[in-house]
């Protein structure tokens, strides 16, 4: 490489370092305002928010999140490595809500520099960077790392389970394969939403290379031994700590008590909320008779729900998220598509200017809108970017992650579970802009 090369490749790696130093201003730029915005009612708090912070308060109190005897709870239906890492920050730091913002908006440049490599490893460093941009620009990265919720965490390990594996496809390396195990069982303890995704990566190790059947077969054993480590520990601390060998029961608690409800609101022409109080009034044991009932006399009812409730994860916008952030009368579920009325274009608006007080979030939420539409578009010219070149395993990880994560978002879907494969949007997202703008992908790293 000669001196001008070498001068045209150190300016280039100046420019995408400035770009990143950009994006990164603007990222801590939009949380400070976000921070200084929100509402006072119940500070960064959704639905879910209340649990996470008892459960980490009890344990910073008794260093267990077992109830003393002289109150009541019960086991907690959802895993508690979110309250965990609360507990550790507040004892580390106080009882602060400060403090865990900070933390999560580092843990959200955190993911956009493990999107920046893993783009890098397949398209090359101008498209790393060009990723890296988006999720300084996504307002979903943006408003989660405002909430006491559980969703910036869980995506902190789904992105960084698919650094390690989408390096193991390229290296063949074991211990990089353990790595990618390790971090999604770590996931399932954070939310479970990955709990029956490992065995849909398994044809990739008796398809990819020339290993013989006892090697593959010693891949699949490390893969599925390394993914419920953690896993297994976590079932053995609720033994200890609750007397029972559990995960958690939260596909029970979504299907019978979320998923349901939709259901029965759509057939009966009711509220879901007043189906799910209806719900709640009988025995467990009534509500899941009553659930195979329902679901054997009409499944095309089922089955349509559920299907709705997945679009609604797909085009939901994070501007309903930061509404509930920044508006003190919004709540979780407040603002939906679905409950208003009029010609698609009157509906499309309500849902976005419904409970904003302020004109700027209305701008934001037609912004998001335009570049959801948009992104679709790149996502599908990035998918078949994939197919052009041949790069067959990606393919299948990228199709069959979005495939899952989108499925298991029926029971109630809402632009808050998009999280969980928001990420794989992006990068398929650079993929598609970079083939448009440069009509190819260049790995422009090895200049």
């Amino acid at each position: 490489m000669g001196f001008t090369e070498s001068m045209g490749y150190a300016m280039k790696k100046l420019n995408q370092f400035f770009l990143m130093l950009m994006g990164t201003l603007f990222f801590c730029s939009a949380s400070l305002f976000l921070y200084h915005h929100v509402n006072g009612v119940f500070p960064h708090q959704d639905v879910d928010s209340k649990a996470y912070l008892a459960n980490a308060q009890l344990f910073v109190q008794n260093n267990s999140f077992a109830w003393p005897e002289s109150t009541q709870g019960a086991y907690p239906y959802y895993t508690l490595g979110y309250a965990f890492i609360l507990a550790l920050l507040f004892k580390l730091f106080g009882m602060n809500n400060g403090i865990v913002m900070l933390i999560q908006v580092l843990l959200s440049l955190g993911c956009a520099l493990l999107l920046f490599d893993i783009t890098k490893k397949i398209a090359g460093r101008t498209a790393g960077v060009l990723a890296y941009l988006l999720v300084c620009m996504n307002l979903g990265f943006v408003v989660f790392a405002q909430f006491i919720l559980a969703e910036l965490w869980l995506t902190f390990f789904l992105i960084l389970f698919f650094h390690r594996f989408i390096t193991y496809l390229e290296v063949g390396s074991l211990v990089v394969l353990a790595q990618a195990a390790f971090a999604l069982g770590i996931s399932v303890l954070i939310k479970p939403a990955a709990l029956y995704f490992w065995p849909l990566l398994v044809p990739l190790f008796f398809i990819r290379g020339k290993k013989s059947f006892k090697k593959k077969l010693a891949l699949l054993v490390l893969w599925s031994v390394v993914f419920y480590l953690p896993i297994g520990c976590y079932m053995y601390h609720n033994k200890v700590t609750f007397g029972r060998w559990y995960v958690c029961a939260l596909d029970h608690e979504n299907m019978l008590y979320w998923f349901f409800p939709n259901v029965l609101a759509h057939k009966n022409g009711t509220d879901q909320n007043f189906e799910r109080e209806q719900l709640r009034m009988l025995p467990a044991s009534d509500v899941y008779k009553k659930f195979i009932q329902e679901a054997c006399s009409a499944p095309h009812l089922f089955i349509g729900v559920w299907l709705k409730n997945v679009s609604k994860t797909w085009l939901g916008l994070f501007t309903t998220n930061l509404k509930v952030l920044i508006e003190p009368a919004v709540g979780g579920g407040d603002i939906s598509y679905f409950k208003t009325k009029g010609s698609v274009l009157r509906r499309v608006h309500a849902y976005i200017a419904g409970g904003a007080t302020q004109n700027w979030v209305v701008v934001v939420g037609y912004l998001e809108m335009i570049w959801s539409f948009i992104r679709l578009f790149l996502c599908l010219i990035g998918m078949l970017w994939l197919v052009k070149n041949h790069l067959w395993s990606l393919l299948w990880l990228f199709v069959v992650y979005l495939t899952y994560f989108s499925l298991i978002t029926g029971h109630d879907g809402c632009a808050r579970f998009r999280m969980l494969f928001e990420f794989v949007l992006i990068v398929l997202a650079t993929l598609g802009m970079c083939s448009l703008m440069l009509n190819r992908i260049v790995r422009d790293d090895s200049v």
